[in-house]
């Protein structure tokens, strides 16, 4: 039985993605809280992953949840103790913003129009993250600087290791 290709099994899918990001971005609308819109940011981020990459995009989320995972405690080992005792926040999601937008944009940013598109708002998205918590006094820019670099050195970091690994792990089967 021959199955005709607007009914392959991609059609599914994109159907559900399609839903599922149309549900996440009505939910934009209601709620207006920064930290409930930075999550709602990365819930869209991950369903454009997954959605456009299928079951890459859980190596890639793994990806982007260790970078941020150690931008912010590169973060904390460097600036956390200065920052406090004079009165400022960690911009600890800055730094794992950055490092999110900077594995997004290996993996995406020569992709098609959709992909680039997307990789473009989401590193525009990680500056006003930045500018945001410097306009509300959250902390200074040199700290948002700090946060930002950061979050590209943690990425790179975390990029660089994993294709390490791959090539060792390659090679050894030779």
């Amino acid at each position: 039985m021959v199955v005709p290709a607007s009914h392959g099994v991609g059609t599914g899918n994109k159907r559900i993605c399609s839903k599922m990001i149309q549900l996440s971005t009505q939910s934009l609308a209601v709620l207006s809280s920064p930290r409930i819109f930075s999550a709602i940011v990365v819930l869209i981020t991950a369903l454009f992953i997954i959605c456009r990459r299928g079951w890459d995009g859980a190596a890639i989320l793994s990806l982007v949840l260790t970078a941020g995972i150690v931008s912010e405690s590169m973060l904390s080992a460097l600036t956390g103790s200065v920052l406090q005792e004079i009165g400022l926040s960690c911009p600890y999601g800055t730094a794992a913003y950055a490092a999110a937008a900077v594995i997004v944009y290996i993996f995406f940013s020569r992709s098609t129009v959709a992909d680039t598109l997307f990789t473009a708002l989401f590193l525009l998205l990680s500056a006003l993250l930045a500018v945001s918590g410097i306009f509300a006094g959250m902390y200074s820019p040199g700290a948002a600087a700090v946060g930002i670099l950061v979050g590209i050195a943690s990425s790179g970091l975390v990029y660089t290791a994993v294709v390490s690994m791959v090539k060792y792990y390659l090679s050894m089967g030779r």
